[in-house]
C-alpha cells in the first residue's frame, strides 16, 4: 500500500524506546529488561494505573467491582488479555495456575459484563503512545482502514447478528462486523469499531475513528471504495486529517461532470452541498461553475 521499497519496517530503536528501557532498569535496581518483559511490564502498569481510575472503565462506577473477588478489575483484563483458543473452563484453570477454588464460569460472565467499551479502547491507546509509531518519510503516518466480518456464538433470538439458515449454514449463525485502523509501517493496530452483522455502517465507522484520532502527527487515512462518502470526507477535513480513498468511476464522473474518466486524473474541484432543491440553490454552482449536490435529511 505504501511502496515495497519505501515503507519497510524500522527495526531501529527509537530514542523513546532506549528512554523507557533506562527508566525499567533503574527501577528494576540496575538490572536490564529484555525488550518483550518492557513491553509487558508496560502493558501490565496501564491496567494497574486503570484500576486507579475505575469509574471510567466500567458500567456502574457506584458498585461494579467494588467488593473484593478473585476476578477483580486487574484479573479480569489480565485473563481477556491473554486468553487463547481454548474453552473457558480450560482458560480460567491455566490463568490461575490450576487452583481447586477457581472462579466459574459463571463468575467470569458476570464480572465481564460490568466492564466498559472504553476500558479496551483506552488501554490500546495508551500502550500505543508508549511506542511511538513509525513514520514514512519521516512524516506521516499511513493508516490503513478496512473491514471484517467474524462469527460469535449462535444465538437466534439477537436479530442484529443473526444470519438466517443459507446454503452456506444449515442452522444459521451469528456475526459481527469491525473496521479497524492499522498504521502500516509500524504494523499496529490503532483503533476498532465493533457492528452488528446486520447494522453495519462503514461510513459512520471511519467518521468515529476519524473523529477519536489520538496520535498526533501527520496521518494519511487510506480506505477502499466502500468507504467512499461525502460525509467521511468532511469529517477528515474537520479533522485536519490526509485522506487517499478510492471511488468507484461513476462517483468520480459525477463529482467532476463528466461522461468519461481520462487515463490520469490531477484536478480540484468545489462542491456546494445543500438541503433544499430550490431554484436558488440550483443557480447559484451554475454561475460560479460549481457542482450542486442534494443531501437528504
Amino acid at each position: 500500500m505504501c511502496g515495497r521499497s519505501r515503507c519497510r519496517y524500522n527495526s531501529k530503536v527509537t530514542r523513546a524506546a532506549l528512554e523507557l528501557e533506562l527508566y525499567f532498569i533503574l527501577i528494576q535496581g540496575g538490572l536490564p529488561m529484555t525488550f518483550p518483559e518492557i513491553v509487558k511490564t508496560t502493558l501490565w502498569d496501564i491496567i494497574d494505573e486503570m484500576s486507579r481510575l475505575l469509574s471510567s472503565f466500567v458500567k456502574n462506577p457506584d458498585k461494579d467491582f467494588i467488593r473484593k473477588r478473585k476476578l477483580d478489575f486487574k484479573k479480569m483484563m489480565h485473563l481477556i488479555i491473554s486468553m487463547e483458543s481454548g474453552s473457558l473452563n480450560h482458560e480460567l484453570l491455566k490463568f490461575f495456575e490450576y487452583d481447586s477454588s477457581l472462579p466459574t464460569g459463571s463468575a467470569f460472565y458476570q464480572q465481564r459484563s460490568k466492564l466498559s467499551v472504553s476500558a479496551f479502547r483506552h488501554l490500546l491507546k495508551e500502550f500505543n503512545l508508549k511506542f511511538p509509531l513509525e513514520k514514512f518519510r519521516g512524516k506521516y503516518y499511513l493508516i490503513a482502514c478496512d473491514g471484517s466480518e467474524f462469527n460469535i456464538a449462535r444465538n437466534p433470538n439477537n436479530p442484529d447478528t443473526f444470519h438466517e439458515p443459507n446454503g452456506k449454514s444449515l442452522s444459521g449463525f451469528n456475526m459481527v462486523h469491525t473496521i479497524s485502523l492499522y498504521e502500516v509501517c509500524s504494523r499496529r493496530y490503532l483503533d476498532l469499531e465493533v457492528q452488528p452483522g446486520r447494522l453495519k455502517n462503514e461510513f459512520q465507522a471511519i467518521c468515529n475513528l476519524m473523529d477519536r484520532y489520538a496520535y498526533g502527527g501527520s496521518p494519511i487515512f487510506i480506505a477502499d471504495r466502500g468507504f467512499s462518502s461525502y460525509n467521511v470526507f468532511a469529517h477528515a477535513i474537520e479533522n485536519h486529517v490526509d485522506f487517499l480513498i478510492r471511488a468507484k468511476d461513476l462517483n468520480v464522473q459525477r463529482f467532476l461532470g463528466v461522461e468519461a474518466l481520462p487515463d490520469k486524473l490531477d484536478t480540484t474541484i468545489e462542491l456546494i452541498l445543500t438541503r433544499t432543491q430550490s431554484k436558488k440553490n440550483i443557480n447559484i454552482p451554475k454561475k460560479n461553475h460549481n457542482t450542486a449536490i442534494f443531501v437528504k435529511t
